[in-house]
């Protein structure tokens, strides 16, 4: 083998190592790191500055999947709907991580800690059993929760990457604070109570997590279509019909995540 076929070689996997699971482990160890980092540099605000270091660490990540998705689709190496699925299923993982992250360090520190830090991420949660929670109607949920949604698609079509990490790092890592803590409170008044607590309320948050990181998703492919295709023409009318079948199945998770939720209070014996 002479020189001039190794850079061909090492440069044609330019996204080696993009799956599931890679995305899981990047989303916890750059949380850890986030945390660790804010906590020292930033003491004062260390819960909203963990986020922007989780945001920063995975800004070029985020933006090669876009990549990757742009040349599987365009390059016909796969189906767009095979494509997008994928993406999906990464930024899915992403999520996860974050979550599972922000969820474990709650529990290395006191509750009053937890509260004093991570005070912003609790709001209504602080000081009360998940029971004692009045979740809402199923109307009143989509309402709220279409604005959410709306929300990750604006940002995502102006910021496109940017825009994905701060939807998907602010929900996974509030939910992880919020889970964790009411998951210790629970335990204090009965472990199987705790962990009842938690195999309820997970399908809501899984399919709200779907729907909020899929609005984030065709929110980018907006943005980048408006910034490199012109309005009106083919390839720009593909990119549009990609956004609105995303935002459709993101429409069908988030009917089923406020159905779950409206149903909270009865499952947990709250009413």
């Amino acid at each position: 083998m002479n020189g001039t076929n190794i850079i061909p070689t090492l440069s044609a996997s330019p996204h080696m190592g993009m799956h599931f699971p890679g995305a899981l482990l990047r989303g916890a160890v750059w949380s850890v790191v986030g945390m660790v980092a804010a906590r020292m540099f930033f003491p004062g605000d260390a819960a909203l500055i963990s986020l922007v270091l989780v945001a920063l660490g995975q800004a070029g990540y985020v933006q090669a999947l876009l990549d990757r998705n742009r040349d599987e689709v365009y390059g016909g190496a796969m189906s767009p709907r095979r494509a997008n699925l994928r993406m999906a299923r990464e930024l899915f993982g992403l999520f996860i991580g974050v979550f599972v992250a922000y969820c474990a360090a709650v529990s290395f520190l006191s509750l009053a800690k937890v509260s004093a830090v991570y005070g912003d991420f609790l709001g209504e949660f602080r000081g009360t059993r998940l029971r004692d929670v009045d979740f809402g109607t199923f109307g009143v949920l989509m309402q709220r929760n279409a604005v959410v949604l709306f929300a990750s698609f604006l940002l995502s079509t102006l910021y496109q990457h940017g825009g994905i990490l701060l939807v998907l790092a602010w929900n996974a890592a509030r939910w992880g604070v919020v889970l964790g803590f009411l998951t210790r409170t629970e335990a204090a008044h009965g472990g199987i109570e705790a962990a009842l607590t938690v195999a309820i309320v997970l399908p809501h948050l899984i399919f709200e997590a779907l729907s909020y990181v899929l609005a984030a998703m065709s929110g980018a492919f907006l943005g980048r279509g408006l910034l490199r295709h012109r309005i009106g023409s083919p390839i720009f009318d593909r990119v549009g019909l990609a956004v609105l079948g995303v935002l459709f199945v993101s429409g069908m998770a988030l009917v089923v995540a406020s159905f779950f939720e409206s149903r909270l209070n009865g499952l947990l014996g709250g009413g």
